[in-house]
């Protein structure tokens, strides 16, 4: 069985962005060379937005990255049992609430790692691991 993979949206970034060579040949190998790959719509929507107020893509591009990642990937949807979980993470492992979406998002797919470069690496969800592709 292949392994599941949450993919955040920082390493979406890199992929589509060529200001960080390195980071973003990494990100390129990975997201292409991972088969199981997971997102959220928050992921997508962080992605987005980082694209269009930090990179100062246009709308054109945005399309063409929305379509991309949901060609690439299989959306996590939201519900009440993905928020409920999310709040029961934050009690539990003081994440911001960002953060705990997106655990939850990764644990309801059933992935065993959330690949980010902003969380902690190494760190521990009820079993699922935090990894930094860029360490």
């Amino acid at each position: 069985m292949t392994e599941k993979s949450f993919v955040d949206s920082n390493i979406w970034v890199y992929f589509f962005t060529n200001d960080d060579p390195v980071r973003q040949t990494i990100a390129d190998e990975w997201i292409i060379g991972t088969k199981l790959k997971f997102v959220s719509w928050q992921v997508i929507n962080e992605t987005c937005a980082t694209l269009i107020h930090k990179k100062g893509k246009d709308e054109t591009f945005i399309r063409t990255v929305i379509t991309r990642i949901c060609n690439m990937s299989n959306v996590v949807d939201f519900n009440v049992s993905l928020l409920e979980s999310a709040s029961r993470l934050r009690a539990r492992y003081s994440t911001s609430y960002w953060d705990s979406l997106i655990v939850a998002a990764a644990l309801a797919a059933g992935c065993s790692t959330l690949f980010s470069e902003d969380m902690q690496h190494g760190q521990k969800f009820n079993g699922m691991v935090i990894r930094n592709i860029f360490a």
